[in-house]
């Protein structure tokens, strides 16, 4: 009996592998956040590291690392990040004479009495630590008598690990009642107080004994010498506010403090230049080497499309063009972040540029673009149950391309269809660039290729959409042969749909009598007994052409002419062509469908 129930529980265990309906979509869990590089080592230089950085949030900034909040920096504060490279033009520190007027004037301070010179030198009484050290966002505000200026990178430090900033503080106000330099350090262990700056590692030894002698209090405390930008291996670096004072010099072990605002839900500006621009979420801003910075904004998952939809297609684009925007983004993005993000390596899951999405944060966020994102919550394109691959573009010129002949790859939804609801509304739409035979030879030098003279540029190969997918650039030194894609990207061009005249062209009789266009540098010459290259080593020849009229021509072209149609690598989804369906009534899964056939939406 048992074999029995065996063999009919194995026989509903396959009928039911049988009749399991195929496509059905995979589980997944959608990311709550993302990460994007908004400043970094960008090897295409659409962006770059920064040297300097400035974050500003209406309702202040805090600190944080793994969670814990190390500093808060008050309302409206500006915040200035900057390496210790950059530490003697970052921090304000008073000379002698400007200390001596602050002394004069302030009801605060207290005029040390007249000291008669003696030969050896009274060490001060101790100093009480002041009760409560005056603060403003968080940090205490430095007004010391300073008896050392900030000349160098040589730092003092306090072999002594505070519990927490509070603690730091008391101690900076003992320093400051002493006229000592003083400012936190943060380390992987904890909180430590840092001494003065010198240029040399000598004159801090020599600091460590005069501060000692002078000082009662610090003659058992343990002062290392130190200079971060050689302990930290360059990683080292420093924040203050607008008023010049340092409020923290930090090294830890993978530098990365984040930046929040302290309302939840706010937002936070990051200066470029003297321009700010808003975003969500936190910042993280980390110096990996050098003298420059990373920088990471992180936000909610959803939040981030806000900050993507209006600068990829527009925030005022047709809803239903939104929607397929916002789709289609949701699921591009997914797909950089699993399995691996290709950024992975520079501590971020995709840029703000071109070469993933372009992404400008809250500054560019619009009603309608949310509504849409909102709208479609979760959504993305599916294929057999699985992610699909999903890419888009500007505009196509009329048709999308095969991927095969674009990055060499094979999808079945990523193929050639014919985009009739394309128009003519973008100004990249149609396109022309008169390129010099100097300038493509500098093209090619810049890319490895030394090619000599060139001498032609001839498309070899189309697609049957009517791209070049063979173009082969020859010179007096050699051919390059150039495929797919690079058939746009040797020169910079703006799409792969385009044809291609030179100034040398001209009409030639054909043996077949038909009026052939052409240039000299392509043709040979069929002999009795052989077949010869044309002799294009004059300047400029005059001939007969095919309608009978005389033509002077270079023998080699001087200018090559690309007249093109469309913006983009044309992969998928045309943001023209969804703007032009939105607008027929198309509704945005239409869109999707026709641009990655085969495909669904969920």
């Amino acid at each position: 009996m048992r074999k029995v129930l065996a063999i009919v529980l194995v026989m509903v265990i396959l009928l039911t592998s049988f009749y399991m309906p195929t496509g059905t979509v995979v589980a997944i869990t959608m990311p709550t956040q993302i990460k994007v590089g908004i400043m970094y080592a960008d090897p295409l230089k659409y962006t770059s590291l920064s040297e300097k950085v400035k974050l500003k949030a209406t309702s202040g900034i805090k600190v944080t690392r793994a969670g814990k909040t190390l500093m808060t920096f008050g309302a409206n504060a500006v915040l200035h990040i900057f390496s210790t490279t950059h530490l003697l033009t970052e921090i304000t520190v008073k000379t002698p004479a400007q200390l001596a007027a602050t002394d004069a004037v302030s009801p605060t301070v207290t005029p040390k009495p007249t000291v008669t010179p003696k030969p050896t030198v009274t060490p001060k009484p101790t100093a009480t630590p002041t009760p409560t050290p005056t603060t403003a966002g968080g940090y205490k505000i430095i007004k010391s008598k300073t008896k050392m200026s900030l000349t160098g990178r040589y730092h003092l430090n306090i072999n002594h690990l505070f519990p927490d900033l509070k603690s730091v503080q008391a101690y900076l106000a003992k320093m400051d009642a002493g006229g000592i330099y003083a400012f936190p350090l943060y380390m992987s262990a904890g909180w430590h107080v840092c001494l003065g700056g010198y240029s040399t590692e000598d004159l801090a030894n020599k600091a460590v004994t005069r501060l000692k002698t002078e000082n009662v209090w610090l003659k058992t405390t343990d002062l290392d010498v130190f200079n971060p930008e050689t302990i930290t291996n360059k990683t080292a670096y420093g924040l203050k506010k607008d008023d010049g004072k340092l409020a923290m010099m930090v090294y830890i072990g993978d530098n990365k403090l984040e930046f929040e605002p302290v309302t939840a839900g706010g937002t936070i500006n990051l200066y470029f230049g003297t321009t700010p621009k808003e975003y969500r979420g936190t910042f993280q801003v980390f110096r990996a080497s050098g003298k420059s910075f990373t920088v990471v904004n992180i936000v909610p998952f959803e939040d981030y499309l806000c900050g993507v939809i209006p600068a990829e297609i527009g925030g005022s684009a047709p809803t239903e063009a939104l929607k397929a925007q916002a789709v289609a983004s949701r699921t591009y993005a997914y797909n950089q972040m699993f399995p691996k993000s290709p950024h992975a390596s520079s501590g971020f899951d995709i840029c703000a540029t071109v070469h993933c999405h372009v992404y400008r944060g809250k500054s560019v966020e619009t009603t309608a673009a949310n509504n849409a994102i909102k709208a479609t919550a979760g959504e993305m394109v599916y294929y057999k149950g699985a992610v699909a691959k999903v890419f888009y573009y500007s505009s196509n010129g009329g048709s999308t391309e095969d991927v095969k002949y674009v990055w060499g790859s094979s999808y079945p939804y990523l193929i050639s269809v014919v985009d009739k609801y394309e128009t003519n509304t973008t100004s990249n739409y149609i396109w022309k660039k008169v390129i010099s035979a100097a300038t493509v030879s500098a093209a090619m030098i810049s890319r490895g290729y030394d090619l000599g003279t060139i001498n032609d540029i001839r498309i070899i190969e189309l697609t049957p959409a009517g791209r070049p997918y063979h173009v082969q650039v020859l010179g007096s030194k050699g051919v390059k042969n150039f495929y797919n894609e690079s058939c746009r990207t040797f020169l910079g061009l703006p799409s792969q749909l385009y044809t291609l005249t030179t100034d040398a062209d001209t009409n030639v009789l054909s043996s077949g009598g038909k009026n052939v266009k052409t240039r000299l540098a392509s043709l040979t010459i069929q002999s009795a007994s052989q077949t010869t290259s044309f002799d294009i080593s004059s300047k400029k020849v005059t001939i007969l052409s095919g309608s009978g009229a005389t033509d002077t021509v270079p023998t080699r072209p001087t200018t090559y002419t690309f007249n093109g149609r469309g913006w983009g690598h044309a992969i998928g989804m045309s943001q023209n062509g969804a703007m032009g369906r939105a607008n027929k009534g198309f509704h945005y899964d239409e869109i999707l469908k026709f641009y990655f056939p085969g495909t669904t939406i969920e």
